[in-house]
């Protein structure tokens, strides 16, 4: 199992209320290190203060305190960002494909000036 660690609060704060452990009190650590690992659709989890983290290294970490099915963990934990971001990129891609006809135009010239014969005549209605 391969753990990875967290040191911004706010993620630590998000995940927590997403996993719903109240167990964690954040005040009772001054630099708090989330460290987690992912096998099989579970996160195996600990809250670490860092400068321990740090003396003693994150490969030599070997356990966990608590465990909870990826489903109730935020995106970010399951470390698939990046396939995430290379899915929105390719549909973007794909816009340029699509031309409009020279009717399609024309329908959306004439709707917009209508739209604004219409305006202008409300408005002056207003100042009368």
């Amino acid at each position: 199992m391969e753990f990875r660690k967290e040191k911004n609060t706010k993620k630590i704060l998000e995940f927590i209320e997403l996993s719903e452990n109240y167990k964690i009190e954040l005040r009772r650590y001054r630099e708090p290190v989330l460290v987690w690992a992912v096998e099989d659709g579970t996160a195996y989890y600990s809250i670490w203060e860092n400068e321990i983290l740090e003396k003693f290294g994150l490969e030599n970490v070997d356990g966990w305190d608590y465990k909870e099915d990826l489903l109730f963990c935020p995106d970010w934990m399951a470390g698939d960002e990046d396939e995430l971001d290379e899915d929105e990129d390719e549909d973007e891609d794909f816009s340029w494909e699509r031309k409009e006809s020279s009717s399609e135009k024309k329908k959306t010239a004439s709707t917009k000036a209508t739209s604004k014969k219409t305006t202008t005549s409300k408005s002056s209605a207003k100042k009368s």
